[in-house]
């Protein structure tokens, strides 16, 4: 067998080597790339995740809102309705009074006329005294200074 330089020897095995390193540096760097884009594609997808549960929780914060919103609309409308119940009883309530008022005043009108009435009668009765009196010649008129 024929010796080999010992320059030839340590290219050879620096070459090999070298070949190696090669392989192995693009084997690795292969490797850190498959990994660095399934991470990316794994970021990719936990950013769509992340957009759907943020999407998810503002449509229930929503969602909660509106409930809270109808919610305060119908204890607004319940309120009106029972604020219109009480003014309907208020306004019964006006209405009886006044029908009360303008029956005291219609008998007290009633009662004022009949005095009226009354007065009247009394003094046509006068007057009627007064009258007969005169025509029987008594000293009433004198009386009342005539």
């Amino acid at each position: 067998m024929a010796r080999k330089d010992p320059n030839q020897v340590q290219y050879e095995f620096n070459t090999g080597w070298q070949k190696v390193i090669k392989s192995q540096s693009e084997s690795i760097f292969d490797n850190i790339n498959t990994k660095i884009q399934r991470l990316n594609f794994e970021m990719d997808e936990l950013k769509k995740q992340v957009d759907l549960l943020k999407k998810a929780s503002e449509e229930s914060l929503k969602r909660d809102q509106e409930d809270k919103n109808a919610e305060v609309i119908n204890n607004l409308i319940n309120n009106v309705n029972e604020l219109g119940e009480v003014v309907d009883i208020f306004k019964k309530n006006i209405e009886f009074m006044l029908g009360e008022i303008n029956k005291n005043l219609e008998e007290q009108k009633k009662y004022f006329e009949s005095q009226i009435l009354l007065l009247n009668e009394t003094i046509k009765l006068v007057l009627e005294k007064v009258n007969t009196l005169e025509k029987k010649g008594s000293n009433f008129p004198r009386f009342f200074g005539r």
